[in-house]
């Protein structure tokens, strides 16, 4: 964490972080613009996982120290989580005590309390609490009436009977609501279910979403090619402004919310589609053709596979959307004959941290 520097610093740090990466890593001379900060960088997480811990009163929430899977940091407070996410946490606290529950242990897997995740929308107010135990306790309606005080829109109860600390549900069972709550995003509303991945600053999502499609530069005719598209918020987000927009996701639940959400906004020009991107060649040649190609990938960047088929393909533009400054410099250096490189855009997803998003446009060269 990075709390103790002055947030100007801070944006300074994030993108020097991605200009010495791209000029060590990839050996390139490209300008990186000043980062993009927020105007009050704080309580701005729309979704928070606490983990649970044991502590002489009982069961508490906090957060998974770095580098453990099962030690557990108590908190009263947390500068990146909203208000009302704590008094989640603190309700969902008491009705575990009060159930006569414990916290789980990964060594002898005993005990059967282990994550309590709390999604917000920021800009709809919705709320959705999901608890995460094992199995051997089974979902209680009494979890809803204790926290109705915060009005939350769903409330759910999963099972997760796994080794690991991922927070994930085998079983999800809804206790109150339809599951799910919306997030708008500029002109967009999307559906986010439990385990959907939207990024965590709906503010600067925002900023990110139109630095791209400043960076895509679309005039209406264009076929938008998305990959990794995930619930298809890029896509949908760039849909009004081309002709057509494809989507491409290898995770199924995930190309269900883009159809979803494609469908909640009207947008009949965006197509999604379940396949892994390192195939690109059989999804795109002679049946996409795209003009532009926007790549928002893991933090492990793309794929040689893929690189070798983006190279091949040599669409006009390419928007690159990146999450970690080693990647983008490397992949970068590896498409830096085939494309020029554009000036760098830093966005600061994540104030108070080292992580930084950035977006670059690639053009073809010819």
């Amino acid at each position: 964490a990075s709390q103790n520097l002055s947030y100007d610093r801070q944006l300074a740090n994030k993108a020097q972080q991605i200009r010495e990466a791209i000029e060590h890593i990839g050996g390139l001379d490209v300008e990186v613009l000043p980062t993009l900060g927020m105007p009050e960088p704080w309580h701005y997480r729309n979704k928070m996982e606490f983990a649970f811990g044991e502590g002489d009163g009982g069961p508490y929430l906090g957060l998974m120290e770095r580098a453990s899977y099962e030690r557990v940091t108590e908190i009263e407070q947390c500068f990146l989580a909203t208000p009302r996410m704590m008094q989640a946490a603190r309700h969902v606290e008491t009705f575990a005590r009060s159930a006569g529950l414990y916290a789980y242990r990964p060594r002898d897997r005993t005990g059967t309390l282990r994550h309590l995740v709390v999604r917000e929308g920021r800009r709809t107010g919705d709320l959705m609490l999901n608890l995460v135990t094992t199995s051997a306790v089974n979902p209680s309606t009494t979890l809803a009436s204790a926290v109705a005080d915060l009005a939350p829109t769903t409330v759910l109860w999963s099972h997760n009977d796994t080794w690991g600390s991922v927070v994930r549900g085998d079983r999800v069972t809804v206790l109150s609501g339809s599951g799910n709550i919306s997030e708008r995003i500029g002109h967009l509303t999307l559906i986010v279910g439990p385990f959907s991945f939207l990024q965590t600053n709906s503010e600067m999502v925002e900023v990110l979403y139109a630095t791209i499609a400043g960076q895509a530069a679309l005039t209406g005719s264009e076929t938008v090619l998305d990959l990794y598209c995930g619930v298809g918020s890029i896509g949908l987000y760039l849909a009004r402004q081309a002709r057509r927009v494809v989507g491409i996701e290898s995770v199924a639940e995930a190309i269900n919310d883009a159809r979803q959400n494609a469908e909640q906004n009207n947008i009949t020009n965006a197509r999604f589609e379940c396949a892994a991107v390192e195939d690109l060649s059989t999804l795109t040649y002679g049946a996409i053709n795209p003009d532009v190609i926007v790549i928002d990938p893991p933090r492990a960047g793309l794929h040689p596979r893929l690189l070798a088929e983006l190279r091949a393909l040599a669409a006009p533009r390419l928007v690159y959307v990146s999450c970690n400054p080693a990647a983008l410099a490397r992949d970068l250096k590896a498409l830096s004959d085939v494309y020029r490189i554009g000036r760098v855009q830093p966005v600061d997803m994540f104030p108070h941290t080292w992580h930084v998003e950035s977006v670059v446009a690639l053009t073809k060269r010819g």
